[in-house]
């Protein structure tokens, strides 16, 4: 099974009724609780999007690198 690395507690679960929910808790004092829930049938779509901010992101990463 895939891991990733260490950051707040984050779990993928099937609901009853075959939707997913992705559940991360807050890191830190600036980073709120969050909750995701979709289709099954949206994977593949919400992958793909994941994959394209990924790839906006890296753009970002590029253009205001940390200091």
């Amino acid at each position: 099974m895939a891991r990733l690395t260490e950051r707040a507690a984050m779990e993928i679960f099937c609901n009853t009724n075959g939707g997913i929910t992705i559940k991360q808790d807050g890191y830190g004092d600036h980073i709120q609780d969050a909750l995701v829930t979709f289709d099954y049938h949206d994977a593949p779509i919400i992958i793909e999007m994941i994959q394209n901010a990924c790839e906006e992101a890296k753009e970002f990463e590029k253009v205001n690198p940390e200091k």
